[in-house]
């Protein structure tokens, strides 16, 4: 199988086209978004300093 690159704006419309399904796809679809608007968030908090990044 190739390898291929996403980007997240790409990601995000799938998240919302599987939230917008019935049964457990919209739960899903849910949570995806949720944990996609939390990755950002602290992405943000990296970038302006509030937020240090995890050192091995």
């Amino acid at each position: 199988m190739a390898q291929r690159q996403l980007c997240w704006a790409h990601l995000k419309r799938e998240f919302t086209k599987i939230s917008e399904r019935s049964g457990v796809s919209r739960q899903l679809g849910r949570d995806l978004l949720a944990q996609q608007k939390k990755l950002f968030r602290a992405w943000g908090r990296v970038r302006d300093g509030t937020l240090s990044r995890v050192k091995d």
